[in-house]
């Protein structure tokens, strides 16, 4: 049976083999065709290596030191406000004011907290006399309509200078 099973695919094999004549023919054809050769092909130039010359910059293939900033406070000036490098930060300190969302009032009366979301939907609890933004930014009013904040913003020259901003409760919360 089995040899029976051989000689059957061997009949099918042979038999499947056909003229492979017009296959050949076409392939010499294509041998024989000549290729059209362009005579004004261009000359190739070889690579010329550059030297980097410009020792006295800065080296273009690293990364840039940061800039200082000048902190330090200007003799020739008489500044009197400056904030308390001494105070410890609090939670919202980290964040600036715009990044900062008032989300509602609790309370009645003199005694308002406000309730503030900081970037990551974490809400703090916040009233007169604590300290948000990056600006040594210090709550001086709670009301029913959002907070207003007592800045302290550097003028660039080494003093400071205050500035009034409000964080206003949005509509959409009211």
């Amino acid at each position: 049976m089995r040899a029976l099973a051989i000689g059957l695919t061997m009949l099918a094999l042979f038999g499947c083999e056909g003229s492979k004549d017009d296959l050949q023919q076409y392939v010499m054809e294509v041998k024989a065709r000549k290729v059209p050769v362009k005579e004004d092909v261009p000359e190739i130039k070889p690579f010329e290596h550059l030297a980097y010359q410009a020792s006295e910059r800065r080296n273009p293939f690293t990364s840039p030191a940061p800039e200082a900033a000048n902190t330090a406070l200007s003799t020739e000036k008489e500044c009197s406000l400056a904030p308390n490098a001494e105070r410890t930060k609090q939670a919202l300190e980290q964040f600036s004011l715009s990044s900062l969302t008032m989300r509602g009032i609790l309370g009645d009366g003199p005694s308002l907290w406000a309730l503030v979301e900081a970037p990551g939907g974490e809400l703090y609890r916040v009233k007169k006399g604590y300290y948000l933004g990056l600006h040594h930014g210090v709550i001086t009013k709670v009301s029913d309509l959002g907070l207003d904040i007592q800045e302290v913003v550097s003028d660039g020259e080494g003093c400071w200078n205050e500035r009034t901003t409000q964080l206003s409760l949005s509509k959409a919360d009211q």
